[in-house]
Order: C-alpha cells, then sequence, then structure tokens
C-alpha cells in the first residue's frame, strides 16, 4: 500500500507545483504587458528558483530593463542562453504583444460601452381617459 500511495502523492505535488508555476508565469507577463515591471520581476524572482525556463529568465531581463537595472537584466538573458543555447525571445515577444493586443480591445469596448449613450427611454404619457362623445341631436325640420 505504501510503495503506491508515495508515488502518487509525489506525482500529485509535482503538478500542483507546476499548475501554481505556470499561473505566476501568466500573471508575471500580463503585469508586464501592462507596464507593472516592479510586480513583474517580483513573482518572476520566485518563478525562476522553481521553473528555471528560458523565456522566464528574458522576461524578467526584460522587467528588469525597464526599471533601469541593467547589470540584473543582463544577468538573466545570459542565464535564459545558458539553459538553452537556441532560445529565441520571439515566442516571448508575441505572447506579450498578443496580450497587449487583447487587453486593448478589452478597454476599447468598456470604454465604449461608457459612451455610448443611454438608450432613451420612451415615456408614454398616460393618455387621459376619454368617454365617447355623444352626436348633438340633429336639429329639427321646421313644421
Amino acid at each position: 500500500m505504501r510503495k503506491t500511495v508515495f508515488p502518487l502523492l509525489l506525482f500529485c505535488a509535482f503538478f500542483t507545483c507546476n499548475v501554481f508555476a505556470a499561473s505566476d508565469y501568466e500573471t508575471a507577463l500580463k503585469l508586464y504587458s501592462r507596464g507593472e515591471y516592479k510586480e513583474a520581476v517580483r513573482i518572476l524572482d520566485h518563478y525562476t528558483e522553481k521553473t528555471p525556463e528560458p523565456s522566464a529568465y528574458y522576461l524578467l531581463g526584460y522587467a528588469q530593463y525597464n526599471l533601469g537595472r541593467y547589470k540584473e537584466a543582463n544577468e538573466n538573458f545570459n542565464n535564459a542562453f545558458l539553459i538553452d543555447p537556441e532560445f529565441s525571445p520571439r515566442l516571448l515577444l508575441k505572447q506579450v504583444e498578443e496580450i497587449k493586443a487583447k487587453e486593448g480591445k478589452q478597454a476599447r469596448k468598456e470604454t465604449a460601452e461608457k459612451k455610448a449613450p443611454a438608450k432613451p427611454v420612451e415615456k408614454t404619457a398616460a393618455k387621459p381617459e376619454t368617454k365617447p362623445v355623444q352626436a348633438a341631436p340633429k336639429p329639427s325640420a321646421p313644421q
């Protein structure tokens, strides 16, 4: 029993960590796309400790570069290439652009909804209750 439970627990722990780590990376990508570089650096520092991926190091380098932390940025660019000498930041840049475009569309949609004039509500005035008008009696012919 123990022989099957331990590997199963180990697998579940590993899988759970990777799921949360992936969401950390996606969160960092979104933050970077919005220009929130400090927060992106904070998340990516922790992420790269757990999951050393070239794209994460490169994104961390970009965020640090935008904060003027050039030496650290250069170290992380180098780390990306040490892990994978064939790494190309093209995919990373494409991901950032897609997020910016998606968030830009969402922002434009929200702005348009705010600016759109409210549809006028037709108010129908209560019509006064009318009673049928009786025709005036015809004058009788002179006799």
